[in-house]
């Protein structure tokens, strides 16, 4: 079993909990007719930090429901425009690792549930389009998996959206909190205020332990363990005999508590301990990426184990192997030293998203845009090796190579590229969202997508295919994110929709592929890049 919580979401759309009470409470404030004393009252308290969530949330739904609609009626529309019109191209591998573990899981005939507290149907569409990957070419005697949707409290029984084929497993996906797809239509109820969650606590409670019971392993992704529902249902759970006595294995995956190295020591120390006393095996990740990581590691050993060829996971298929292998392919390859090469293929990616832009009528005058490459330079899953190097630019070669600069992968950190490596997700920044003053530099805003690379690994009938961060793509602009107009940054302006930030995304992450590639890239044709001034 795997517990999906908000930050499953929020790996694609940037929201988490708090980011969503304040998202659906600026839907509400837009609306006519509204007092703007009132709503500044509550968007001060919607930013405090030491005011519960859930309280938050009881607040937002009392301010914007109209005194006849229930919860569900009143937030459908409104979770439909914040999840999917608003929010979706900022998308990590979280998500897409937790659908892959599942896939891979009941492709090898074990069934497997994934029980989410999120509203959106993301993890949903995404185990469908890896089934649909990886079997387009299946005959009727392959293993293909079976997707059972479960809507908990729904009035609709749980609907088989496709039956597993021979020996497959089966996927269940359950939606304890309700769901609204991307169609607009909702199921079962909408918790989201302290009142929805009274209502519906005991039911979440027993759908809970039910699930605990039956299963062999349980997973915590992207939630903080202190759902109380979840809490209550992982003690009943454990005073019922049968899953006492399997002895399942309970881990939950958890990002650092704390910013500087002293508060993540005493925050793991303590997320550690409290997870002892709920029977628990907690796992505290340096950086949220590294969650993702681990999930993919899961499910490397899932297809190495069924294999009988477990015992090979360190020395030919771990994470760290798969990073050495990249690096002495790349760093041997004569592409990697092609310095003026690297400079032409980011100049042209660079006028080629400038042309995007144009098109659009959103490149400003005067705005100057530069396209940054950061890369791992002799990486290590070392505490003591852990950087990115500013290694290539449009701007012109960098040919010093001593005197690049160099960041470490650190989190917090000020540093754009280092941001999105860490969170391992795409992101929009300013200065001010690095904690910069508007004078710290003359690159004010910045598009910035974690780029990886592919490693096979070769078995003798068999391959496993890994994923491995290997740098960052950084698009920087002279104009800030949060200007007026022509002042805003083109890749900031409010006409991109989620399809733009999808293409630009797109072609980001393809010159950045073509470069860490010990390969490289297609021949360019003379001219095709452009020098900025």
């Amino acid at each position: 079993m795997v517990y999906c919580g908000a930050g499953v979401t929020r790996d694609r759309t940037g929201l988490g909990w708090s980011e969503l009470v304040s998202e659906v409470f600026d839907v509400v404030r837009g609306r006519r007719n509204r007092d703007h004393d009132t709503d500044a009252a509550i968007a001060g308290a919607l930013a405090r930090p030491d005011l519960d969530p859930a309280q938050k949330a009881s607040v937002v739904v009392e301010a914007g429901r109209a005194s006849r609609s229930t919860e569900t009626g009143f937030m459908r529309p409104i979770l439909h425009r914040v999840l999917y019109k608003q929010h979706g191209w900022s998308q990590g591998r979280l998500l897409q690792n937790v659908a892959e573990l599942a896939v891979f899981t009941a492709g090898l005939g074990d069934d497997i549930s994934i029980v989410t507290t999120n509203y959106d149907d993301y993890i949903d569409r995404q185990i469908h389009e890896l089934i649909r990957d990886y079997y387009q070419n299946a005959t009727p005697k392959d293993d293909i998996p079976g997707v059972v949707l479960n809507i908990v409290g729904a009035e609709s029984e749980p609907f088989t959206q496709r039956a597993a084929q021979n020996g497959a497993g089966t996927i269940y996906i359950h939606h304890i909190h309700g769901r609204v797809d991307s169609s607009g239509a909702s199921a079962g109820q909408i918790v989201f205020s302290e009142s929805s969650y009274s209502r519906t606590r005991n039911q979440t409670v027993q759908f809970l332990v039910s699930q605990f019971t039956e299963a062999s392993a349980f997973l915590s992704v992207g939630a903080s363990l202190s759902d109380a529902p979840l809490i209550e249902a992982l003690f009943q759970a454990d005073a019922i005999g049968r899953w006492r006595e399997r002895s399942p294995v309970k881990v939950a995956l958890l990002t650092p508590l704390g910013d500087t190295p002293a508060e993540k020591v005493s925050g793991a120390d303590f997320a550690i301990r409290r997870g002892l006393h709920l029977g628990i095996d907690v796992l505290v990740a340096d950086t949220f990426s590294n969650i993702a990581q681990f999930v993919e590691e899961l499910r490397v050993c899932k297809v190495l184990n069924a294999r009988t060829a477990l015992e090979s996971y360190v020395p030919r298929a771990s994470y760290s192997h798969a990073l050495a292998s990249w690096w002495s392919e790349w760093s041997t390859a004569p592409w990697h030293q092609d310095h003026d090469a690297h400079h032409q293929l980011l100049a042209a990616m660079l006028a080629n998203v400038s042309d995007f832009f144009r098109s659009r009528d959103l490149l400003n005058r005067g705005e100057v845009l530069r396209l940054e490459a950061w890369i791992r330079i002799n990486p290590s899953v070392s505490q003591d090796n852990r950087h990115l190097t500013h290694y290539a630019n449009s701007t012109g070669p960098l040919y010093a190579q001593e005197a690049l600069r160099r960041e470490r992968i650190v989190f917090p950190t000020n540093v754009a590229s280092v941001r999105a490596f860490t969170v391992g997700k795409p992101l929009l920044l300013g200065l001010g969202d690095l904690e910069h003053s508007d004078q710290a530099s003359r690159w004010k805003s910045f598009l910035t997508v974690p780029i990886t690379h592919d490693v096979e690994v070769d078995f003798e009938s068999f391959e496993v295919s890994r994923t491995v961060p290997v740098g960052v793509l950084t698009l920087a602009s002279t104009h800030p994110r949060d200007g007026a107009g022509r002042s805003r940054a083109s890749f900031a302006k409010p006409a991109l929709s989620v399809a733009d930030y999808e293409t630009i995304l797109g072609m980001l992450r393809d010159v950045g592929r073509m470069l860490v590639s010990p390969e490289g890239p297609p021949l360019l044709d003379e001219g095709e890049a452009t020098r900025e001034d």
